[in-house]
């Protein structure tokens, strides 16, 4: 699929980035690669929710609140069809103005899912270490309840 990245890992957690910023899409996967995370990214909603068929197990969503075609409120609107057979948890990123009145809009929209905290660009490597270690733990303690 055109805009996608996939890592390859047994036991990693999948990571869904929905951001059209390919610079920060690949930075993010290339971290969350090296963290044992399975990465696919996607450039607006419209190609994330295509691929949403073959997402399976519990997975984080990095989704960026502007985006053509399909933006984030659009994509959230559209995923909470998905929300009762998919373990997802979402975090909103967002770099733009008017940032903290759009997110919290987007977590309003979002409240059948599992929303985390909103990650503001630019995001350091550091940041992000601390966003996938705190998010695996949540999912791990996630597939226990599960499996």
């Amino acid at each position: 699929m055109p805009g996608c990245f996939k890592s390859s890992a047994n036991t990693s957690r999948q990571l869904l980035i929905a951001d059209d910023n390919e610079q920060f899409s690949t930075m993010v996967a290339n971290v969350a690669s090296r963290r044992g995370w399975v990465s696919s990214t996607y450039r607006d909603g419209r190609e994330l929710l295509s691929a949403l068929e073959d997402t399976f197990g519990p997975s984080l969503l990095f989704l960026d609140i502007l985006m053509p075609n399909l933006d984030g409120i659009e994509t959230i609107a559209k995923l909470k069809r998905f929300a009762a057979f998919l373990q997802i948890r979402v975090r909103f990123v967002t770099g733009g103005e008017h940032t903290n009145a759009t997110a919290a809009r987007m977590i309003a929209v979002a409240s059948q899912l599992d929303v985390g905290e909103t990650i503001y660009k630019p995001v350091t490597v550091a940041e992000l270490d601390t966003i996938f270690s705190d998010e695996r733990s949540i999912l791990d303690r996630r597939s226990t309840r599960f499996d």
